[in-house]
Order: structure tokens, then C-alpha cells, then sequence
């Protein structure tokens, strides 16, 4: 029997089912970001006050919080079943957000990141549809995408991640994406233009993909959840390297995070059946994954973010669902573990360079 090994901090009442959270960092401070079935975002604070909202025509699917133009300060990528995919900024005097782009697709979006996928210091908007495409966009300032993938089925995932193929020296920072049916691509940038590098098919829906170290080898792998009752590892190539059963629940969120400070990245997921589980490596090089432990709630956990903590950097866990609450819990063992000895084995440079002040123009 599992004992009790994490703290439920907080717990806020949401308004509607959560589909989406994330964590907006401005200097010293945080603040959360969600929305889902009520059609708003909604920004709150690090004491858990509402200070500003944005409403929508359509459910609010995704978030990515990610500082574009190098103030200090996250930017929010949002899209929502509507088609509006924003980038909203705050401002942190008024403690506003402030919509600096927006573009209208045909049908909802489902997934959107950032990250300078062209590796020239700028960094790309990306985000996947039901219309069946991905659209990356050169910066906030574009009006229409620079490059559109298309699929024969809707785009329902979507990550960067730096990965380390077998034939290269240098690793790529390389784009995944997933759709409905379960294809799995894996996109870089090589002469100017983006180019497939390796394309998989796992017969369902793909939910969620993260790319980490949970192997503690100092390489990252590619880390997947679909409509099957596991999670599975992946290595560079796309090849599964480990299959991790999470019994009856259906994975539909993934985090992965080093949440008890020994150095080694645990998996978080978040399932259908309303679990929160988390699963760590305690040795070197290996897949030997064990279940550390888990949590229950009502209904479906739609997305998990985490952020470190004021005191000691203490890595909080951050989830919510169609429970509608967000809630807050933290590892037990933090500090408490003999670190692990990690190589890193890969080079993960800066992405970000300079400031854009052209980033504070509000759109009309």
C-alpha cells in the first residue's frame, strides 16, 4: 500500500471545467493562467485572486506561457474552439493582459507552443487545429503563417524538445506533433527550410508529448500518452523503449519534472479517471520506473504545469480538470533524496536573444 508522500497546498473553485493551466512568470513573481468550458481565460495571482480575464467564443483548449520578447516577463499563447489563436502580454503595472496578435482559423484550436524552431534567435508561433493543419508563424508581428503542415486528421498535440540523433553531433531542436488517427512526426530545420525527419503511427489519438531525461543518461527521449492506458518512452528515433501501465486510467496530461529535487525528472500524468500520478527512475541509465504515488479527484485532469516555489525552489505541481478546480500539491521528499549524479550528455543552448519593444503594441 502506498503511503501518503505529497501536500495538497491549495485548492481553488473554478468556475467551469478546467482544460487548460499554465504558469506565467514575471521576475520575482508568478501568476496562473487557465480557462476551459466558460469560454475565458483567466489570470490570477500568487494569492489566488482573479485579476483579469479574457473571454472567447469558443472553450478555452490550450495555453503556453513563454518569454518572447526578453523583458523578464512570460508572454501567453492561447487558442480556443472558436479558431482565435492570441498572444496576450501582461502588464505588470496595471496587472492586465494585453492582446499583441491574433489570427482567426477556420475551426478550434487544440494545441499551441513557442520556441525559435529556426534557430536565429526569433522566436516561432505555432499551433495545431482541428482543421487538420499546423501553422508556425515567424513572430507576433506576422499576420499569416510561414509554414503550413497539413494531416488527415486533426493536430492534437504539439512539443519542442532538444534530441540527440544517433548520426549527429550536434542535437536538433526538433518540433513533435500528433494528431487524432496517432501519426507522429518529427520535424527539424535544415536549410532554410523545415524537413521531416522521422513520421510514426500509433493507432490512437495522440493526448500529450514531452521531451525529457527519464532515463538518467544525460540524453532526453521523447515521452508519449494516447488513448491507451500506458505511457510510453521513446528514444530518439521514435522507437519505444518503455511502456509504463497506468492500470484503468486513460493519460490525457503529462508533466515531467524533477519534483523532489534528487536531479532525476519524474513523469507526472494526469488521467481519465481522475489520477494524478507520478512515476520516478531512482538509478542511473535505466527504465526501471516504479509509481512514487498518486492522488484522487472526481473527474478527468485536463492539464498539469509546475513552477518553483519561493522557499528553497520547491517544485510545485499545479493540475485541474473537469473537477473544476486547480490545485496545488507538493512532494514530501523534496531535499530530503541522495541527488543523483546525472551527465548531461547534450548541449542545450539559449534560444533567446535582444528585446522586441514592437511586442508592446496592443492589437486594435
Amino acid at each position: 500500500m502506498l503511503r501518503k508522500r505529497y501536500q495538497l497546498n491549495w485548492t481553488f473553485e473554478c468556475p467551469d471545467a478546467v482544460l487548460t493551466c499554465s504558469i506565467l512568470k514575471c521576475t520575482d513573481t508568478h501568476f496562473y493562467v487557465f480557462g476551459g468550458h466558460d469560454k475565458t481565460l483567466y489570470l490570477m495571482d500568487d494569492e489566488n485572486n482573479i485579476i483579469d480575464s479574457r473571454v472567447f467564443d469558443g472553450w478555452v483548449r490550450c495555453s503556453y506561457t513563454m518569454d518572447l520578447d526578453g523583458d523578464g516577463c512570460d508572454e501567453v499563447l492561447v487558442g480556443a474552439g472558436d479558431g482565435n489563436f492570441m498572444v496576450l502580454k501582461l502588464n505588470p503595472e496595471k496587472q492586465k493582459l494585453v492582446g499583441v496578435m491574433r489570427y482567426r482559423a477556420s475551426k478550434k484550436i487544440i494545441c499551441c507552443i513557442a520556441g525559435d524552431f529556426t534557430r536565429d534567435g526569433i522566436i516561432e508561433l505555432i499551433f495545431g487545429s482541428e482543421d487538420k493543419t499546423l501553422k508556425i508563424f515567424k513572430d507576433v508581428k506576422a499576420k499569416e503563417p510561414k509554414y503550413t503542415f497539413y494531416y488527415d486528421s486533426w493536430v492534437t498535440a504539439c512539443s519542442f524538445g532538444f534530441l540527440q540523433l544517433p548520426n549527429d553531433k550536434i542535437p536538433i531542436y526538433g518540433l513533435l506533433v500528433g494528431t487524432k488517427n496517432g501519426l507522429l512526426q518529427l520535424i527539424q530545420f535544415v536549410n532554410e527550410m523545415p524537413d521531416i525527419v522521422w513520421q510514426k503511427n500509433f493507432n490512437n489519438q495522440i493526448n500529450a508529448i514531452k521531451v525529457g531525461d527519464v532515463s538518467n543518461d544525460g540524453f532526453n527521449e521523447i515521452i508519449l500518452i494516447t488513448d491507451e492506458t500506458n505511457i510510453k518512452i521513446l528514444n530518439t528515433e521514435g522507437e519505444i523503449i518503455k511502456e509504463i501501465d497506468t492500470e484503468e486510467g486513460r493519460p490525457i496530461s503529462l508533466l515531467i519534472a524533477d519534483i523532489d529535487g534528487d536531479n532525476a525528472k519524474e513523469i507526472v500524468s494526469g488521467c481519465a479517471d481522475g489520477y494524478l500520478k507520478v512515476f520516478h527512475n531512482p538509478a542511473l541509465d535505466s527504465n526501471d520506473f516504479e509509481l512514487k504515488w498518486k492522488s484522487k479527484v472526481s473527474a478527468s485532469i485536463k492539464d498539469v504545469c509546475s513552477f518553483s516555489g519561493k522557499e528553497g525552489n520547491q517544485i510545485n505541481i499545479v493540475f485541474g480538470g473537469y473537477d473544476r478546480t486547480i490545485r496545488n500539491v507538493t512532494d514530501f521528499e523534496w531535499g530530503q533524496k541522495q541527488p543523483l549524479e546525472i551527465s548531461q550528455q547534450i548541449q542545450t543552448p539559449e534560444i533567446r536573444t535582444g528585446r522586441d519593444e514592437e511586442l508592446f503594441k496592443e492589437l486594435v
